[in-house]
């Protein structure tokens, strides 16, 4: 076993180590590494040659942090679909409380009705959301349960939806 250090600043660890990995040079003895801060630890499987300690040194200077698609997925997620669904869950359940679904006795009514659509939209299934929406117009809403669940709420919902997907 040996180890190099380096002082080097990466987001996206899990593409450096795929793509040390895959490095023809040091690959073959590459065993994993570590990041404190910006401190990072090669962990390798032997003393690497002259040549490999070149290479490594090389690969980590020109590496440029770039994240995985499942990276990239998980940031957009992170920073712009969470924000936008919790703010859009909490508009919603804000104007049913003003209009006085907890006096009226329907919270549990409407909640059980919109089950299905809450859990789409909490685990960000936004198009099956606006389907959701759809399959409740289409089997007719509930006349009792308005004025906090009705056609026109559900597809201002829907929109709202559809114009941060565009």
């Amino acid at each position: 076993m040996a180890e190099r250090n380096f002082t080097k600043t990466i987001n996206f660890l899990g593409v450096f180590s795929d793509q040390l990995k895959e490095d023809v040079s040091v690959g073959p003895i590459y065993d994993k590494c570590r990041l404190l801060g910006n401190q990072l630890t090669i962990i390798l499987t032997q003393e690497p040659s002259a040549q490999q300690d070149t290479d490594l040194t090389s690969f980590i200077n020109g590496f440029v942090d770039a994240p995985t698609l499942e990276e990239q997925m998980a940031l957009y997620l992170e920073k712009d679909v969470d924000k936008f669904v919790k703010e859009m869950i909490y508009e919603f359940a804000a104007e049913n409380i003003a209009m006085g679904i907890t006096q009226a006795g329907k919270t549990k009514a409407v909640a059980d009705e919109l089950r299905d659509l809450n859990y789409y939209m909490r685990s960000y299934s936004l198009y099956e959301v606006m389907a959701e929406i759809d399959r409740l117009i289409a089997a007719g809403i509930d006349p009792t349960l308005a004025p906090f669940m009705t056609d026109a709420r559900m597809t201002d919902f829907k929109n709202k939806i559809a114009g941060f997907l565009a």
